[in-house]
């Protein structure tokens, strides 16, 4: 893509002086982000208003367990039940009638590490959103390790039907993965699965399964999963608080920087003409551009070293990263004119229907 000022243009108003088009380009994808995956604010955002983070963002969702396995509730806070305090009047209105609907609550990546390397470190983030608490109002937690906690709001709060502002917490974590475990004695298979979080997020796993191939390589699948329920966080939360927000995975070597990520067709070889004309052609057309993973539920990217030789034997990555909104640099295509094409145009350049022509007398 050409950088062309846009300093100047009439739509341009706003562009800061100086700025050209991929600047702007750069800007507007950055834009289109915080306002569709979020979060537009900081990572301690707060949203107020009666729009709540499902209906601010609409990708990088995970949903909690319960509404995955069942039905949408549906907005059925306070910007709709006047009773979330306890009222149980009968002047609230009516939520509206809800439907079966399925939500994914997880998503994962899989990729091909080399031989030797029996341990990737993973790396989780997201963003919870919970309903912030009335100024005024004290929380009362029964007897019990399950009890919900209980809101109580002073006699003078006259409006309870004021919106209470959604307030972002960053949640991380990470785990290691161990990989030895696929051998034979495993028939080349291996599963298991640990907390990202154990203290702030228990409900939230990282599962895996690793598979052993001939060649000493291993290929493994990662999947964050949200079991979280909406009712552990209690109802004064809010409708969205066991929602996983800006969710991302990351895998990368233990130590962060070691490129243990091989393409996943490597060792595998050409594919035979005769086997499949069209999966050798595109394994020819494609031999310079290697997959090191494959997404699931989201889109995968994959860092190179910067010192690799871009068409070498033994491409490597050692970063892959999850990416709810992928975008792509298209290279700009430019037609040839005829003066870029030698010959082109001469007349008395030979164009091979001579003989044809003669032929005919």
């Amino acid at each position: 893509m050409n950088d062309m000022d846009v300093s100047n243009m009439s739509s341009g108003e706003n562009v800061p002086p100086g700025w050209k088009s991929r600047e702007v380009r750069d800007e507007l994808d950055t834009l289109l982000r915080r306002d569709l995956l979020g979060p537009w604010d900081g990572e301690a955002e707060t949203i107020t208003g009666s729009v709540g983070p499902r209906d601010r963002y609409i990708t990088g969702l995970l949903a909690p367990l319960d509404a995955a396995e069942g039905e949408d509730p549906g907005r059925d806070d306070e910007d709709l039940d006047a009773g979330e305090f306890g009222d149980e009047s009968d002047d609230k209105p009516v939520a509206g009638v809800s439907a079966l609907t399925l939500f994914p609550s997880s998503m994962g990546v899989t990729f091909t590490v080399d031989a030797g390397v029996d341990e990737v470190l993973v790396r989780a983030s997201w963003g919870r959103y919970t309903k912030a608490r009335p100024e005024g109002a004290s929380v009362d937690v029964a007897d019990g390790e399950d009890a919900t906690p209980a809101l109580t709001v002073n006699e003078e709060d006259t409006d309870r039907r004021a919106k209470r502002p959604w307030v972002r917490t960053p949640q991380q974590g990470s785990v290691t993965l161990d990989l030895s475990e696929a051998d034979e004695t495993h028939g080349g298979r291996f599963r298991d699965e640990k907390r990202v979080c154990p203290d702030g997020a228990p409900n939230v796993w990282v599962r895996w399964i690793v598979r052993a191939r001939s060649d000493g390589r291993r290929v493994v699948t990662v999947f964050l999963v949200n079991r979280q329920t909406r009712d552990e966080f209690g109802k004064a939360a809010g409708v969205d608080a066991g929602w996983m927000f800006q969710s991302h995975l990351e895998v990368t070597a233990v130590d962060g920087q070691s490129a243990v990520f091989v393409p996943s067709d490597a060792g595998g070889g050409f594919v035979s003409e005769t086997e499949d004309r069209e999966q050798a052609m595109l394994a020819m057309m494609y031999r310079h551009s290697p997959e090191y993973a494959a997404g699931h539920g989201v889109a995968v990217g994959w860092n190179e070293p910067e010192d690799l030789d871009p068409i070498g034997e033994g491409r490597r990555a050692w970063r892959l990263f999850t990416d709810s909104l992928p975008t792509h640099d298209v290279p700009q295509t430019a037609a040839p004119t005829a003066a870029d094409v030698p010959g082109f145009g001469d007349e008395r350049r030979p164009t091979g229907f001579e003989q044809i022509v003669a032929s005919f007398g």
